[in-house]
């Protein structure tokens, strides 16, 4: 293994406490995207991006948190049409 790689590798890790820092970032990322999902319901994870950057000015990683909001909290649900994964608020994707 180069020193290249193994700094990368050891970059890219995220610790317990990192995780814990971020917590707040993590939480107010996740009340954004909840809030594009309510107002738009269907949007695909590349369309929730493209409406984050319009409406926030800035485009955090928003996979993880949207899967914590499916998986974690249940309050977004998430369907695959036509191949892609579409998400909803919960009670809209209840009533379909």
């Amino acid at each position: 293994m180069t020193l290249d790689l193994a700094l990368t590798q050891r970059d890219s890790l995220v610790t317990l406490s990192d995780f814990e820092r971020r917590a707040e970032h993590f939480a107010r990322t996740r009340a954004l995207i909840l809030k594009i999902v309510n107002s738009m319901p269907g949007l695909t994870v590349e369309e929730i991006s493209k409406e984050f950057v319009v409406r926030y000015g800035f485009l955090p990683r928003i996979e993880n948190r949207l899967r914590e909001l499916v998986k974690d909290f249940g309050f977004v649900e998430q369907r695959v049409m036509d191949g892609r994964l579409h998400f909803y608020p919960k009670e809209e994707a209840s009533e379909k």
